[in-house]
């Protein structure tokens, strides 16, 4: 098993030069319980290491008003940044929107392309 790679129900996590790049499993309906075993099974897995994350195509389907304001506030422990990469217009304006809204207190941005929020990433190690 490859120690940097890690996957749960709801994700797939890869750690590669001290940035997490995370695809979420397809149709997720997200409540406040799963938030929380994502937030605590990710820092099991990845313990106190501090790092910007980037998030391929979120995939998630429906998060309710709890689930999204514990993810866009205790859950981001020991995240730097966050970069989200959409390859839709519709996925990324609607992606904005919930960043927007929700205002997580750390850096995120949503790209287009891996490659442009790699290099974004970089600068929050």
């Amino acid at each position: 098993m490859n120690q940097n790679k890690f996957e749960n129900d709801y994700f797939y996590a890869e750690l590669n030069d001290n940035i997490v790049t995370v695809q979420y499993k397809p149709n997720l309906h997200l409540k406040l319980d799963d938030a929380h075993r994502i937030v605590a099974e990710r820092l099991a897995y990845f313990g106190n290491l501090k790092t910007p994350v980037l998030i391929k195509s979120s995939r998630i389907k429906s998060i309710d008003k709890q689930a999204r304001e514990y993810l866009f506030n205790e859950g981001l422990i020991n995240i730097t940044a966050i970069a989200l990469v959409e390859t839709s217009t519709v996925e990324k304006v609607l992606t904005t929107i919930v960043f927007n809204f929700n205002k997580p207190k750390i850096p995120h941005k949503v790209f287009s392309s891996n490659q442009d929020a790699m290099k974004w990433l970089r600068k929050f190690l």
